[in-house]
């Protein structure tokens, strides 16, 4: 089986001790734990808060790159708040609408992690699943980021919840998920049937998350074709991110998983 994410280091120091939510301290890194176990659900870099730290957080932002207009996007799931931060650096006129179920959790990303609340930050303590359901905001992006210290909250994966996340985006956008566990083709087929095939999906070599990436409105091929031409304008500035760039060469299409990058 694989490791679900990574571990905390042995010698970190904790600075905030409770039984559902622990923060501890170690070099530049602080880390967020759920549960009993080291189970690690954010390392932030104190250095520099929007580095994507976890081997999943670049490929689940890689839509980012790949649409044609990003202005509104939708977070559930808040955690230590590594992609409010990445969003606010490199994106910093897009609206975040950010769904977070824990009011402690909303605390403690304020006390230990720097997010506060903001005229393109907007942080509502509800079940993602009901402001999905009820919604009528237009999001170029939604993002879902949720899991507990057993994993991927499955609800997140039902038909009903997929295709609200597809009735939540505007008529070009993309569904993005980060599913930890190791059973990722049953939610990987369903965003494939509601997604109508266009989707990417990212095994993430050595943990047992996967990234699933949904297109509503643009072909798969073509949001690759928006990717490359946006990389190549960075790559121009000289400002492109490297862990954002999509390595073509480990790009393939099978008819499992569909598009896969490997």
């Amino acid at each position: 089986m694989k490791t679900v994410t990574q571990h905390l280091p042995a010698d970190a120091h904790c600075v905030n001790n409770d039984d559902e939510i622990r923060i501890y301290d170690h070099l530049t890194y602080r880390y967020c734990v759920f549960g009993a176990a080291d189970w690690i659900q954010s390392k932030h870099n104190r250095d520099n808060p929007a580095s994507l730290s976890l081997e999943y957080q670049a490929p689940l932002l890689r839509p980012l790159n790949m649409l044609p207009s990003v202005q509104r996007v939708l977070l559930i799931g808040l955690g230590g708040g590594t992609v409010v931060h990445y969003l606010q650096r490199f994106y910093p006129n897009v609206v975040i609408d950010v769904i977070e179920l824990s009011s402690k959790m909303i605390t403690l990303a304020s006390t230990f992690f720097d997010i506060h609340p903001s005229e393109f930050c907007r942080i509502r303590c509800e079940d993602g699943i009901d402001y999905l359901a009820h919604t009528t905001a237009g999001y170029d992006i939604v993002i879902l980021d949720v899991a507990t210290q057993d994993g991927f909250v499955e609800k997140f994966g039902t038909v009903a919840c997929v295709n609200n996340c597809l009735n939540a985006l505007n008529e070009t956008g993309a569904l993005t998920i980060n599913y930890c566990g190791n059973e990722p083709l049953g939610l990987l087929q369903t965003i494939r049937e509601c997604f109508d095939q266009q989707t990417i999906a990212y095994p993430i070599k050595g943990y047992a998350n996967t990234v699933i990436s949904g297109f509503k409105g643009l072909r798969v091929v073509d949001a690759l074709k928006h990717a490359q031409l946006a990389e190549g304008e960075a790559k121009g500035r000289g400002s492109a991110e490297p862990e954002m760039l999509i390595d073509m060469d480990r790009l393939s299409f099978d008819t499992e998983y569909g598009f896969v990058v490997r």
